[in-house]
């Protein structure tokens, strides 16, 4: 057999020169990547900031939508669409002056009269938090174009973090007039809405009349997948650039990956087992009690968390102010205890509980595992899973006898972990679905927020936890930690400690 040399040379110097090529391309390719593909879990429900309550909605917003101050990632507070708020008084008045030569989407100029406007919408709207209606109720004056006054019914301890709000998100106040605000936006920020495909996919594309440094690339693509496996697969295989909420057990193949990092930080979030205390039978708070009692909650984090996280044991994270986590000894599972409950609140074995989950891995495996524990003291649990919208839609039915859920705040203050889940007037929605009500608790959490003086607050935001601890509306299992994968090309990515963050920043390198 002969072999031609030449012919064999010249193939074999083209193969290597077309892999050169091939991968000088990729190097070059990446540093002038024109997008940001991110799997997330679940889709938004609403771009209107004044009525969003979920993570998905959050995230979504932080994209097209500015507040007036803003937190980074290790929490400090900075100005984002104010150029400064100066505090007066001893904290009953400021003022605040809005940055120049920012622009709307729409090409219109932010104004003063475009923050007074949502100040007020936030105020009227009924479906919007009663935070901000029971602090600003004396006046918001425009001071000049450029100026507006804030006057507070009485110092608040926390005002600037509520300024970092997402409730308090800048809309055109001329475009909001004619734009559904569910699913259009007219906001300062740095990308804006170019497409949405409900619980598929939504795309924005830059600003490029942003008013501070533009993104590197162009569009921004969030790919909802459901499935924390699917999320996997496809960062492995180049789908995407970065998936939220990796799996516990997908930690080691993210760690071993060479072409991959992960990005790990320990967030605000309280993950619970809720009760529905609307109808039996656990309108009982014996019946509550037994539950908690039938729980291994250690097992629930073991199994599913895999030491992502810690059992938690009160409604505030420990990450926050005032929270008396550190000073109560995680429960212990005690069946007998359960049993005794169970018979004395007149509950039958066999006894059909509804348990529903959205359509979370981990939330999912959380409910198989609350079934066999409760199977243990003669509870017959059926677990019933949602998309996410139609999770949300369905506990306004008030069908569940129990759901999964978690309450991760946008300003990190007591009053934003207790508010929105335990007050009387947000009964039936959001965190508090459970129908929980209790006017001590309502009272102690009103003086809360009207409070400045930290050793007081402290005080006040401690009864309101036992009391919450002893009614036991519902059983807090897990304090979360963000665990996000990402393509080594990624740079500059500043992972917040909360689930909605803010892409502006990122770069691609080799």
């Amino acid at each position: 057999m002969k072999i031609k040399i030449g012919k064999l040379f010249i193939s074999l110097a083209l193969v290597l020169s077309l892999m050169l090529t091939a991968c000088g391309k990729s190097d070059s390719d990446k540093k002038d990547k024109q997008d940001l593909k991110v799997a997330v879990q679940a889709d938004a429900v609403s771009l209107d900031p004044n009525v969003f309550n979920d993570d998905y909605s959050d995230l979504a917003m932080r994209q097209v939508y500015e507040t007036l101050l803003a937190k980074d990632e290790d929490g400090n507070i900075y100005n984002l669409l104010a150029e400064s708020v100066d505090e007066k008084d001893d904290g009953k008045n400021y003022v605040i002056k809005i940055r120049q030569g920012v622009k709307f989407h729409s090409g219109k100029e932010l104004t003063v009269d475009d923050v007074i406007w949502n100040l007020n919408r936030v105020i009227e709207n009924t479906k919007s938090s009663n935070t901000y209606k029971n602090i600003i109720k004396d006046s918001i004056k425009k001071i000049d174009d450029q100026s507006l006054e804030l006057s507070l019914e009485k110092p608040q301890g926390s005002f600037m973090e509520l300024l970092t709000n997402p409730y308090l998100s800048i809309i055109s106040k001329d475009s909001a007039q004619s734009l559904d605000l569910a699913s259009q936006e007219d906001g300062t920020g740095p990308f804006k809405l170019k497409n949405w495909e409900p619980k598929n996919e939504m795309v924005f594309e830059r600003f490029d009349d942003y008013w501070s440094d533009k993104p590197q690339f162009k569009e921004l693509v969030f790919r909802v997948i459901p499935e924390a496996t699917n999320r996997m697969v496809e960062l492995e295989s180049g789908g995407v650039d970065m998936a939220f909420n990796i799996a516990p057990n997908d930690i080691s193949k993210l760690e071993e990956n060479p072409d991959l990092q992960i990005f790990r930080k320990g967030n605000y979030a309280v993950h619970f087992l809720q009760f529905n205390m609307a109808k039996a039978p656990f309108n009982n708070p014996l019946a509550r009690e037994a539950v908690a009692n039938a729980l291994d909650l250690k097992e629930i984090v073991d199994s599913v968390y895999m030491g992502v996280g810690n059992v938690a044991t009160s409604p505030i994270s420990p990450r926050a102010k005032y929270s008396i986590a550190d000073k109560i000894q995680a429960r212990q599972r005690n069946v007998e205890k359960a049993k005794e409950l169970l018979k004395a609140a007149g509950i039958k074995e066999g006894t059909e509980i509804k348990l529903f989950v959205n359509d979370n891995q981990q939330r999912q495996d959380v409910a198989t595992i609350v079934q066999a524990q409760l199977k243990d003291v003669g509870l017959d649990v059926k677990v019933e899973k949602f998309e996410w919208g139609a999770y949300m839609d369905i506990l306004k039915t008030k069908q569940e006898d129990m759901y999964i859920m978690s309450w991760s705040p946008s300003v990190v203050d007591p009053d934003s972990y207790l508010y929105s889940p335990f007050h009387s007037d947000k009964a039936g929605q959001g965190p508090n679905f459970g129908m929980y009500s209790n006017k001590e608790v309502d009272k102690l959490i009103e003086e809360g927020i009207s409070t400045v003086a930290p050793a007081k607050r402290e005080e006040i935001y401690k009864k309101a936890q036992e009391i919450i601890l002893k009614d036991m509306p519902r059983v807090d299992i897990w304090y979360g930690e963000q665990v996000y994968g990402a393509s080594k090309a990624i740079n500059n990515f500043k992972m917040l400690p909360e689930y909605a963050q803010v892409f502006k920043a990122v770069t691609f390198g080799e």
